[in-house]
């Protein structure tokens, strides 16, 4: 799936600038789209909605094969050999953890904080404080 950035984004180690084209699986394209990070290039239809059915069809919960596609994706260890409702908590867990690295990101990138892709959560919460800190 083909996207263009609507806001920064930590993907794959680097934040990718807003207006940037880039190529992701489906699924996560579908992720972006929602949480209002890409819009599809050359799509005219609206992005989908909160409202829209989730994988697996018309109002049905995904499948456990849906499920596992969804967690490889995202780079899920052992999802092959994880159940269903395993598969649910670690995917909502990692998303979760994806947007909150984003959030991270976006707030590093507004305080100009430098090499804040190749920090790790908890570096980049200290530099964060330390900057804000700085600011008052």
């Amino acid at each position: 799936m083909e996207l263009k950035l609507k806001k920064p984004l930590y993907l794959g180690g680097v934040v990718e600038l807003a207006e940037k084209t880039i190529t992701t699986g489906d699924l996560h394209g579908r992720e972006l789209i929602r949480k209002g990070f890409a819009e599809e290039v050359g799509a005219s239809s609206a992005a989908p909605s909160d409202n829209d059915p989730p994988p697996g069809g018309a109002g049905k919960a995904p499948t456990v094969d849906e499920l596992k596609a969804t967690a490889t994706e995202l780079g899920i260890e052992n999802a092959a050999k994880l159940k269903k409702s395993e598969l649910i908590a670690a995917i909502g867990a990692k998303r979760t953890e994806i947007a909150a690295r984003d959030e991270q990101l976006k707030l590093a990138a507004e305080l100009e904080i430098e090499g804040a892709e190749e920090m790790d959560a908890e570096a980049l919460a200290a530099a964060i404080a330390e900057k804000q800190n700085d600011g008052e």
